[in-house]
């Protein structure tokens, strides 16, 4: 996966001023362990448009300028799983919930916060 954004995708300095300026349409991807509780520090990455660490809460802040789907990697502790296709919209918050007999294969398994 590429380390950062492809050309013609927005910088690290747009994405930025835009998680922190314009919170509102920041998408948020909390990532929780096998055990359902949240994990600080786990890294996640949008394929092309960047990157973010989770906070104490779990919580990952990323700018999707529009609703697709797009591949992600999610990996922290001894976890990594790359997701190949989820759909995101902006401004919206996902949960992901790491399984500890499938880190592979699995498609659109991000769910709606709200609807939890």
């Amino acid at each position: 996966m590429p380390e950062g954004p492809l050309p013609g995708r927005p910088g690290k300095l747009k994405q930025s001023l835009i998680k922190h300026l314009m919170p509102g349409r920041a998408t948020r991807i909390r990532v929780l362990d096998p055990g359902g509780n949240p994990v600080a520090g786990a890294e996640v990455i949008i394929a092309g448009w960047g990157s973010s660490k989770t906070n104490s809460q779990g919580c990952a802040k990323l700018y999707v300028p529009f609703d697709f789907i797009f591949a992600l990697l999610i990996k922290f502790a001894n976890h990594e799983e790359v997701l190949y296709e989820e759909k995101l919209a902006c401004g919206e918050t996902y949960l992901y919930r790491a399984d500890a007999e499938k880190t592979s294969g699995r498609n659109f398994i991000l769910t709606d916060e709200s609807r939890d």
